[in-house]
């Protein structure tokens, strides 16, 4: 066979980590989701890891990897959070890998990026060193491979940057068609020919010669083919996809040839709704019909090396007709969400990260040479304590790089901020800063944090002033949102607010110890909190706390004590100081005076007690991180509403028979007995979904009365609780199976089936669809075990093949 295709997709989400915290703070866009890396989880990279193939009848036949059957990279940052928060899909991911070694001759689709997705040819050679050197030990970290090649960010572009990766062992680059200048056979002294876009030929590799006398290959994708699957809702059917794809051969040609495609990996799924699904049926179709050898790039290039040779345009990319000045200035590229919009302050915004970098540089590597050290290649190697920042780990790299020195913790701790530093300052050029529309956006909003980060850093460890002056470039950036007016404003009103100190974990600490017990060691965000001392006195519903605790933040072993009083009145009010540690009679004294207070019953004074005591590091409710702040409402609302609810329970009883009344004779009811038989229901919903002992006649009864009155139900978080109820039953399934476990899952998806849920049952599919191919059975095949998991597969759309039913579950 002469045709062969490779499919590549280019997984990414910029880094969204409050770089204080090292976690991710929660978005409301992406609601009903925490924050969009898990929105995009839930409907992109999950379900590419569990792709279902589909029968005419639209019910499941099979479940596939992907990741196996394609060429991809993701993004080290995503990984890193995909490892933490979903271990499932990251597993997926990582066996898509090893079952693509199996099926392509030892060469894995898994390719490594640029670690933070800056744009490389606008980045010096030392930054693009990390880049590359930090992306391709993360990769290793991961894959326990080599990597064949590097995605480069946009696909941007230079020969430097071809060259880093020729002399990192990489083989072969991927690029978009219009980055190519010129080609010429390999084999004859004819001239260049100058290319344009589409002239190029897409199905075959090429060898850019580098003027180290070094070479890559690089394989041009077939751009039309690509931009319909992004943008011309190719993905809305498999098989057309497929036919598509193979109109893209040239069915002429004698001689091998690859088609090959790149897109965003988002677009199978997140951007067009069960594209996997189009992708897995288009892959399962071609290799059913023998149509075409499915291949990736490592594979083709052993089997088929370049017989023709191209030069590349420099600084350009696959998302900007202007080469790269997306990334630094208004050169007409955007969404086009908002077509009467500027984008005139991508220019400030580069050169304000550009003066930190630059007004760093010197102190840094001054910093670095007097300690004896190579700065530059001990940030290369940091990216070891970036996969790893355990105190051993860290312990072991300065032993490395500083073997015949015994640091005391201050000067440890400074080497490891000045590292951090430089980390940040990488991340501040993440590329989505620049793409979108307004310098207001999430991304833009999230670059600028890693770059106060930064200054903050390298304000504490080398005595620079950044702040003002690097506000006044950013502060030329106009946005084209009157109120945000520009950069600086976007600055101070959310990077500043981001700021996480040792004075706002404690007040996280103290406050949070008003609602539940904690242990003497704790792990919270990017800290451990020890507590040396602990008190706690109530009088109804008034509480307060005094402690001691010491904290450590886990990226630079930085440390330091403090002191707190919480005090909570019983509703919203909360009054809470923090303020360093001085001395234990200090402490005794404070914690004496403040407890003196509200054992008299003088709450309030007991606040101004608080007030003189804590005179510059007063807090309230509103100075919480965003997720720690809902936490703790959420603990108010609860207390608060108790008895609030007692009430309307009582008013829905009392009201009930009239209620029943006026929707027997087709009434409406008054708006307020609508609004609490709501709430009632809503809540009993929700109550009987996470209950301990699940009750569907309940859930039941409460679906109906909603039904009866045209109750306004919250569907999608009803949804979100249906699926994890489901999931938690599987989960009891597969610890103790038994036929009531799979009979209660079954009136669960009967009720979804029945009402509005909508609820995702990719998970539970998953589970299904392994458990009936599992060989053997943990409990005993019987005929009413055979009609459940018929009667579940038909929910499910879950097709159970005859052996299955017949030999499985006939025994």
């Amino acid at each position: 066979m002469n045709k062969y295709l490779c499919l590549h997709l280019h997984f990414y989400q910029p880094p969204r980590e409050n770089p204080w915290l090292g976690d991710i703070e929660l978005q409301e866009s992406a609601y009903p989701f925490h924050d969009w890396n898990e929105r995009i989880n839930n409907e992109c990279y999950r379900p590419n890891g569990f792709s279902r193939i589909l029968n005419a009848e639209g019910h499941v036949i099979d479940i596939t990897n992907n990741y196996a059957t394609t060429s991809f990279n993701f993004g080290p940052t995503l990984l890193s959070w995909l490892e933490e928060k979903d271990p499932d899909t990251y597993q997926k991911i990582l066996e898509g890998d090893r079952l693509s070694l199996k099926n392509f001759n030892g060469h894995g689709s898994a390719i490594a990026q640029g670690y933070n997705h800056l744009i490389m040819p606008l980045a010096n050679r030392r930054d693009k060193e990390t880049q590359i050197i930090w992306g391709l030990k993360d990769f290793e970290k991961r894959f326990k491979r080599t990597a064949e090649s590097l995605w480069l960010p946009e696909t941007a572009v230079d020969i430097e940057s071809l060259e880093i990766m020729a002399d990192h062992g990489l083989k072969y680059v991927i690029l978009a068609p219009r980055q190519a200048r010129a080609i010429r056979s390999l084999h004859t002294n004819e001239a260049w020919k100058d290319v344009t876009g589409e002239q190029v030929d897409p199905l075959k590799p090429y060898l850019v010669r580098l003027p180290s006398g070094r070479s890559i290959a690089a394989f041009f994708y077939k751009g039309p083919i690509s931009k319909a699957v992004a943008f011309e809702g190719l993905l809305h059917n498999g098989e057309t996809f497929a036919h598509r794809l193979l109109q893209g051969f040239d069915h002429h040609r004698e001689e091998s040839q690859l088609l090959h495609i790149a897109t965003d990996g988002e677009t199978y799924g997140h951007h067009h709704r069960h594209g996997d699904m189009a992708l897995s049926y288009a892959l399962w179709y071609l290799q059913q019909g023998h149509h075409a050898r499915i291949t990736n790039y490592g594979e083709y290039l052993e089997l088929h090396p370049p017989q023709d040779e191209a030069q590349i345009f420099e600084s350009s990319s696959w998302s900007c007709e202007h080469g790269v000045q997306r990334w630094y200035r208004d050169c007409g590229c955007a969404t086009g969400a908002h077509p009467a919009w500027n984008q005139e302050w991508r220019t400030p915004l580069r050169q304000g990260f550009d003066f930190l970098r630059d007004h760093t540089l010197a102190s840094y590597e001054k910093f670095m040479h007097d300690r004896k050290v190579d700065p530059w290649a001990i940030r290369n190697d940091y990216i070891d304590i970036i996969l790893n920042n355990g105190l051993g780990n860290v312990e072991a790299f300065l032993g490395q790089w500083f073997p015949e020195h015994r640091f005391a913790d201050d000067e440890i701790t400074k080497i490891l901020k000045a590292l951090e530093g430089q980390k940040y300052l990488l991340f501040s050029y993440t590329s989505c800063a620049w793409f979108f529309d307004d310098i207001s956006g999430i991304e833009t909003v999230q670059n600028l944090q890693y770059a106060f980060r930064a200054i903050e850093l390298c304000e504490s460890v080398f005595h620079l002033n950044l702040k003002e002056e690097f506000l006044k470039i950013i502060e030329q950036g106009e946005s084209n949102i009157e109120s945000f007016k520009n950069g600086k404003e976007v600055f101070e009103r959310f990077a500043e607010k981001s700021q996480v100190d040792f004075f706002k974990i404690g007040v996280h600490f103290a406050v949070a110890s008003l609602f539940k017990k904690f242990a003497t060691a704790n792990e919270i965000y990017n800290s451990k909190i020890t507590l040396i001392d602990f008190k706690s006195w109530k009088s109804g519903k008034t509480h307060l706390v005094c402690g001691h605790a010491r904290i450590r933040l886990r990226s630079t072993l930085e440390r330091q004590q403090v002191v707190f009083a919480a005090l909570h009145l019983g509703d919203h009010n909360i009054s809470v100081g923090v303020k360093r540690f001085e001395n234990a009679d200090d402490y005794f004294s404070l914690v004496n005076e403040v407890r003196e207070s509200f054992e008299r019953g003088d709450f309030y004074g007991t606040v101004r007690v608080i007030d003189r005591l804590f005179p510059e590091n007063i807090y309230s409710l509103a100075d919480l991180v965003k997720d720690e702040r809902l936490w703790v409402v959420d603990n108010i609302k609860e207390q608060a509403l108790a008895e609030t609810e007692e009430s309307l329970d009582r008013l829905y009883e009392q009201q009930f028979p009239l209620m029943r009344y006026l929707a027997n004779a087709h009434m409406d009811l008054p708006r307020v007995l609508l609004n609490v038989a709501e709430f009632i229901e809503n809540r009993n919903l929700r109550q009987e979904l996470t209950s301990d002992r699940l009750d569907i006649a309940k859930i039941r009864h409460w679906l109906q009365e909603a039904e009866m009155w045209h109750s306004k139900i919250d569907w999608d978080t009803l949804a979100l609780d249906l699926e994890k109820r489901v999931l938690q039953l599987t989960k009891e399934f597969n610890a103790n199976p038994s036929l009531s476990v799979l009979q209660s899952i079954l009136a669960l998806l009967e009720l979804n089936e029945e009402f509005p849920f909508g609820m995702e049952t990719g998970l539970v599919q998953n589970w299904f669809f392994a458990w009936t191919k599992k060989l053997s059975w943990p409990i005993e095949k019987t005929a009413e075990l055979n009609a459940l998991c018929e009667s579940i597969g038909r929910r499910l759309k879950v097709h159970i093949h005859e052996k299955t039913t017949t030999q499985h579950l006939s025994h």
